[in-house]
């Protein structure tokens, strides 16, 4: 009876320390909160608080909006908005999973597009439609033209954030918006949109009270509320399916490199043998068992069936689904383009020693020049188009074939057209690649083998995570449906059905229908500040002259001096009017902007005016400064319109400082959230790590009694008992149970360090990120500070 002793003579490989999990993490002990009504379970969205008085029926409706706001929506903190950039954060996970191989700029400008989800959740129909496409066109672009589109497209959203943000109504109707995400509902999200829209009915209904109005809207928050939760708790658990499924290929990648080991001069069959078996033994073999492992590589990740050309004649047959061969490739791929990668450093080692072979193979073997390399390869990555995987593939396939011909020639192994016949399967596989459109077709593929038909999940929920088309679909708050065109800027977008093709948010008209209803029933007439919206609304206001309209030459940025005002890198101020800039210039003599065309320099232009809301509309008082009447009034009570207008400028200054403030502060929440929920897996990882030692002990501690019984028995010379046996027996089964647990516990944490790694650049973009928007919040405030001062010289 033989007590096996395999795996615990010797300490057992159980890798996972502390220090290497801190070490993992260090650097984001920062100090972060959890906003109003939120709990630390990464599933809970924000909850809104409600302690604020019943609304008076004497209300204006900007008024109604700021008390509905301040009682549901977390009053300056919009919970609404953290609720779908906490949903989205969790998506935007997921499709760097999914992007993993794909070249780095391609990933970076489609998280920066991403991002924009939840900023344009907040926006009208119309606004929330163009800004789609304009990311899916920008995504198609050029590197060097898409990164300078991407950040006008970013400057241009959060231009439009901070104008709902500092309209009360524009805000509250924010709430009736399909939120980010949806289409990961399905079909439940189609019926719950259908509720908050009866609830926007009942809510902007002519002749409701103020009571009835606010016990709509909080039916509406409470439904919006419950959406985003399921959508945050659907994107995780999406989430977690497909990093498994990326922690799976890892491992077969890595062990593909771990069977290079056992290529030796022994174990190698040649390509073909010669008629001398002491030149195949003591030259041929030693030479080829240095350069065949780096050749295997490729063999088994492109080849059908997984074997290299050694294992292909003596082994089962097989059948690898191409969703798994590209899923690999791509893992590889990723793991070659980071040079501190665990894959990169092992296939750097077998390179080094295959080309310093094939450069000096020894008496009797030619020399070849150096092969195109998998590094190579690597480095020149395809377009990423649609075709990205299979061009990698065969990028990837000419490179070994490359590498298996020099091979052959330094075995003065000079048999045309054998190479193609023991490349068996490559070129196979690569015609088999060949409708792989992208990631958007893997991603498909993974979720169908993680859930087997869908497994509750829809195929809208599985096409959410479409890393190729589901972009525009994840700003309209819906998904893209299959095969369906998303109109480009300026084309009209058809209807259809599904939770896409409802409406994603309330038309830019429903501010003025509600205020026209509100003010129906008896409330006061609308009298807001600077910060509000006008009486006058888009339907009813003149809309500038197109024909006025033009291109800049260049990248537009704010003017210092003009609030609303851009200028482009010739020096030319714009003002930006429904996805369209008019270029303008200052008539001092009457004090008001006009609209110019830069070929007739002497036509006098149409005088246009900022309205509070921050839109721009022609008027026709030429000879005051542009404006709003309350300003024009200023004017004519104190006499001073330069003054008047001074007043107004720092105003709107004011104003939209606070805003950008408020933008800060949310994204800083978001932030601290995720860095809140990645700190959180330092305990279960260690947790594990403990229960396994104390496995391990308790296994070394039997094994040792076990083994002192068994010696004193041998050495008395009496015969084991059958209890012995049988004791001896269960423990070498529970021995193995342990060590398969620590195996399997290894390869898991193989995966795992290696994910941490890939985001150790995330978490350095973060902490970079909270100190940026915290130097911009303490600028901001000292400007705020500035302003405040000058508004009181100017009103003293």
């Amino acid at each position: 009876m033989a007590i096996r002793t395999k795996g615990l003579l010797c300490p057992l490989p159980l890798t996972i320390t502390r220090s290497s999990m801190s070490n993992a993490i260090s650097g984001l002990h920062q100090t972060v909160w959890t906003p109003t009504g939120t709990s630390p379970d990464r599933r809970d969205t924000f909850a809104p608080t409600h302690n604020t008085a019943a609304p008076k029926s004497s209300m204006a409706p900007s008024e109604f909006a700021s008390t509905m706001l301040k009682k549901y929506d977390g009053g300056d903190q919009s919970t609404n908005y953290a609720n779908d950039a906490k949903a989205t954060l969790v998506q935007q996970q997921t499709t760097q999973l999914l992007m993993t191989g794909y070249p780095p700029g391609f990933v970076t400008a489609r998280m920066h597009l991403e991002g924009l989800a939840p900023l344009t959740a907040q926006m009208d129909e119309e606004t929330r439609e163009r800004f789609a496409a304009r990311a899916k066109t920008v995504l198609g672009e050029p590197d060097s033209q898409r990164d300078t589109d991407i950040r006008q497209l970013e400057t241009d959203v959060q231009t439009a954030l901070q104008r709902t943000r500092a309209d009360p109504l524009r805000r509250l109707n924010a709430i009736f918006n399909m939120p980010a995400g949806a289409g990961l509902l399905g079909e439940s999200g189609t019926q719950r949109l259908q509720q908050l829209r009866n609830q926007y009915g009942a809510f902007s209904a002519p002749g409701a009270t103020p009571q009835q109005r606010e016990t709509s809207f909080a039916q509406a928050v409470r439904i919006k509320t419950e959406m985003q939760r399921d959508i945050h708790n659907k994107a995780s658990d999406i989430y977690a399916a497909t990093r498994k499924s990326w922690n799976e290929s890892a491992a077969r990648v890595n062990g593909i490199l771990d069977e290079t080991a056992k290529y030796t001069p022994d174990t190698l069959h040649l390509p073909h043998d010669s008629d001398d078996p002491d030149w195949d033994t003591n030259t041929r073999k030693p030479a080829y068992a240095k350069t065949f492992p780096y050749q295997s590589v490729m063999e088994k990740l492109l080849s059908d069936d997984g074997y290299s050309s050694q294992e292909r004649s003596i082994s089962s047959a097989r059948k690898r689904p191409p969703e798994q061969i590209a899923q690999d490739l791509l893992t590889f791929q990723q793991g070659m383009t980071d040079p501190n990668s665990a894959i990169h450093r092992r296939v750097q080692a077998l390179q080094d020693t295959a080309l310093a072979t094939m450069n000096q193979p020894g008496p009797d073997l030619d020399h070849v020049e150096r092969p195109k390399t998998y590094e190579d390869v690597a480095r020149t990555p395809p377009a990423a188009d649609n075709d990205y995987v299979n061009n990698l593939a065969k990028s990837y396939g000419g490179a070994l074939k490359d590498i298996d011909g020099k091979n052959r020639a330094m075995l003065r192994e000079h048999t045309p057209g054998l190479a193609d016949k023991i490349l068996y399967g490559i070129g196979r596989v690569l015609s088999g690649l060949s409708p792989i459109p992208g990631a958007d077709w893997l991603a498909n593929k993974l979720l169908d083998a993680e859930f087997p038909d869908q497994g509750g999940l829809t195929r809208e929920e599985v096409g959410m995570i479409d890393a190729g088309t589901a972009l525009a679909g994840l700003l309209l708050g819906g998904i893209e449906p299959e095969g369906e065109h998303l109109p480009g800027a300026g084309e009209p977008h058809p209807s259809g059905a599904g939770v896409a093709r409802d409406k994603p948010s309330l038309p830019a008209s429903s501010v003025e229908t509600f205020e026209h209803n509100f003010q129906g029933s008896g409330s006061q007439p609308n009298k807001r500040g600077p910060t509000g919206s006008g009486n006058q609304r888009t339907s009813d206001i003149p809309t500038l002259p197109t024909r006025y309209a033009a291109e800049p030459s260049g990248m537009l940025q704010p003017d210092p001096g003009h609030a609303g005002v851009l200028t482009d890198p010739t020096g030319q101020q714009y003002i930006l009017d429904h996805g369209q800039s008019y270029p303008v210039r200052y008539d001092a003599a009457n004090r008001t902007w006009r609209l110019v065309q830069p070929d007739k320099p002497t036509d006098p232009g149409v005088p246009v005016e900022r309205r509070p809301d921050g839109n721009w509309q022609p008027h026709g008082d030429v000879g005051l400064q542009g404006g709003g009447n309350e300003s024009r009034e200023r004017t004519t009570a104190v006499g001073d319109e330069q003054k008047a207008h001074q007043l107004q400028q720092a105003q709107q200054t004011l104003a939209d400082l606070q805003t950008q403030i408020h933008a800060v502060r949310q994204d800083l929440a978001s932030t601290a959230q995720r860095i809140q929920e990645i700190e959180g897996l330092r305990a279960g990882y260690e947790q594990r790590r403990v229960d396994l030692a104390q496995r391990k002990s308790q296994a070394e501690q039997e094994r040792q009694s076990l083994h002192a019984q068994l010696q004193q028995l041998r050495s008395t010379g009496q015969p084991l008992d059958p209890h012995f046996q049988a004791h001896v027996h269960d423990f070498n089964g529970r021995m193995d149970s342990v060590l398969a647990d620590i195996a399997r516990y290894n390869d898991e944490l193989a995966s795992i360090t290696q994910e941490i790694n890939s985001l150790g650049s995330r978490f350095q973009q973060l902490g970079a990120q909270r100190q940026q928007y915290e130097d911009v919040s303490r600028d901001l405030q000292t400007h705020i500070s500035a302003v405040q001062l000058e508004l009181n010289q100017l009103l003293n």
